[in-house]
This record gives structure tokens, sequence and C-alpha cells, in this order.
């Protein structure tokens, strides 16, 4: 069985099973209208060849198929290269999720690994009625490995890329976009490459589609990279920007045309302030929308008390 969590539209997978499995814990998955946005991989095949010239197998098992983080040439599930993998590969993953009706559900998995993977966090957050937030905050220990965030596309999803890097998709009929945040380049895009292998989907055992896969290159530099997920208008040309305030403390900030968001989360339950500007509050999240120089929308999670700054 499937790990996921957050909500029903939005799941990110924590599990990790020797054996047949796929290397996909902390990727996400999205399902709208009931047709495949970001879409499963698939198996394609049980059987390793090692004679052949394209080794689907070894794709569809790995990281580089999947939608999240990935370091070239390692995959934090082990080796691979045999039908079964190795049932103690030092690898899990470690959860926390809380949510409240009508603001937002917040989910936060951590990588265990023995691995460079090690460290790895991921933070899904879904506004209830609105869009969503996905933080990646990369391992520091990375050094100069290749590295990316892919966001693997339904084959039927037709793509335009704009010239701010947001990801436009459309599947039947309904559109959907996807935000980088300002620190990440211009994202690359393949679709049934043979030449580095990516950008394919199983649909059933034996059988491989092209799809389009969007690959986020990553930096020396790149401690946290964050994407904006939404229906397409739902956020008018939306700007995105994320950044480290302190020790376990992520700022976030959403710009479009109407409104202005910042929020504020915090990996463990605890208490934030002392940065000029910004409100102190206690609990795990706080969210705040201004259109122009007025706060028309503040909540918070688990917050127990809340001091808003003086402007």
């Amino acid at each position: 069985m499937r790990g996921y969590a957050c909500d029903q539209r939005r799941f990110f997978a924590t599990r990790f099973q020797p054996g047949h499995a796929n290397s996909d814990q902390l990727t996400l998955y999205v399902r709208k209208n009931h047709h495949d946005v970001l879409a499963a991989p698939g198996t394609y095949s049980y059987a390793y060849d090692a004679q052949s010239e394209h080794n689907f197998r070894r794709y569809f098992n790995s990281r580089e198929s999947q939608s999240g983080f990935v370091i070239e040439n390692i995959d934090p599930s082990g080796s691979s290269a045999a039908a079964f993998r190795n049932q103690d590969n030092g690898t899990r993953v470690i959860t926390n999720c809380t949510s409240q009706a009508g603001i937002a559900t917040v989910c936060e998995g951590k990588m265990i690994s023995e691995t460079v993977y090690d460290g790895y966090r991921r933070i899904v957050i879904a506004l209830h009625g609105s869009y969503s937030l996905v933080v990646d905050q990369i391992p520091e220990k990375l050094g100069s490995r290749r590295s990316w965030i892919g966001w693997q596309f339904d084959p039927q999803a037709s793509l335009q890329i704009t010239t701010a890097g947001a990801v436009r998709a459309e599947v039947e009929r309904t559109e959907s976009i996807l935000v980088p945040s300002d620190n990440l380049p211009s994202p690359e895009v393949f679709t049934g490459s043979l030449e580095p292998l990516r950008g394919w989907v199983s649909s059933k055992y034996g059988k491989v589609d092209a799809a389009p896969y969007v690959s986020f290159p990553l930096g020396s530099g790149h401690v946290l990279a964050a994407f904006l997920l939404a229906d397409a208008g739902q956020v008018p040309s939306p700007q995105l920007s994320v950044r480290n305030l302190e020790s376990g403390v992520i700022g976030i900030t959403v710009i479009s045309d109407s409104f202005t968001d910042d929020l504020l989360y915090l990996s463990q339950w605890g208490s934030f302030g002392g940065v000029k500007g910004l409100p102190e509050f206690s609990g795990r999240f706080l969210f705040a929308r201004r259109r122009g120089n007025i706060l028309t929308e503040l909540s918070t999670l688990g917050s127990k008390s809340l001091k808003w700054p003086e402007f």
C-alpha cells in the first residue's frame, strides 16, 4: 500500500517498500476533475534487462521518472540493478500534517537516508479553496552534484512555458499553472526523450507513452525552491518568492495583479518573532492577504498568540 499525505487532490508519496517499489518518496501526484495532471509514471516492467539499449525498467523504478527532487545517478532507495531492491537500504520518511477546515492543510516530509538525500524536506501547503504551494529544502551537502526538481505531466497534457518560466498545462479542457519561485532558472522540457531517457509514462504493463517532463535545474547555491500550483486564472500574473528567515522558519510571498499573500511556515510547533515588519505568533503557519495596503485576510494554524507589527 502506498502512504500519502495532504488533501484528496494533491498527494505526495511517503512510503518505501523493498522489492519492486519505485523510488517515489516525497514525490507529488495531482489529479483534477477525474484526470491526472501530474501523473504517477507507472511500472512498465518488473524485469531488469541489462542488455536493452534503453533500460525503461530502471528508468521507471528511479526518481528520474517522478515529480520530485532528483540527484543524478543517486537513488535513496538503493540499487535497482536487479529485479528486487535491497530490503535494508537505510532510507525512510518522517511526516507530520495538520489541517483546519476553511484555512489550509499543511504537510511536511523529511527524508532520513544514508545517501546525500539525507535531510531533504518537502512541504505542501494547500490553501482550502485556493492554490497550493510546494516548498523543497535542498540538502546543503549536495555539493557540485547535478540535481533538479522535475515534474512529470500526464501524456494528455499540452504545455506552454511562459517567458517567466511558469508552466501552463491543459488536460481535457482544464488548465492548470505551475509557477516556480524567482530564484530558479528557466526549465527544460523533455517529451519522449531517449538521450537522456526522460519524459515517459507507462499506462499499462509493457507499454510506454511519451509525456511532458519539466525539469528545473538546481545550482550549488540553491537551498530552497518553491512552486505554486493553481487553476489557470485563479492567481492572475503570479510571482513567487521563498526565503529562510531563521532556523526552521520559511517565508513565502505570492504577488498577483489583485493581491499579495505572505505566508510564514514553522517546521515545528513553536513561536516566531523578532523580525522587523513581520508578525509575532505561536503555532505552525500564518497566512496574510493584502489588497493594496489593506489587510483583508488573516489566518493561522494552531496559534495561541498573535501580535501584528505597526506600519
